[in-house]
């Protein structure tokens, strides 16, 4: 594990500085987004792996009022 660290600092630390302008700064945030998007996806397929028993109360709570319960006077289906 170790080593894999150093590879990963040792690329991001050949390039140098990130300079406005290129197009760098913004690839980093995509891809930090991106990181972050995928690991969502993969919190909400395994929950019960990857999420606190607190956080997947609230989201229960949270997820089964938004999508089932609708607005009032709706009749259409649910949009999740």
């Amino acid at each position: 594990m170790r080593t894999e660290l150093d590879k990963l600092n040792k690329l991001s630390e050949s390039h140098g500085a990130l300079r406005p302008g290129k197009g760098m700064v913004s690839g980093v945030i995509a891809l930090s987004l991106a990181i972050l998007c995928f690991l969502g996806v993969l919190a909400f397929h395994w929950p019960e792996y990857l999420t606190t028993p607190q956080l997947r109360r609230r989201a229960r709570s949270r997820f089964s009022t938004s999508c089932v319960g609708g607005p009032a006077g709706s009749h259409s289906a649910p949009s999740c």
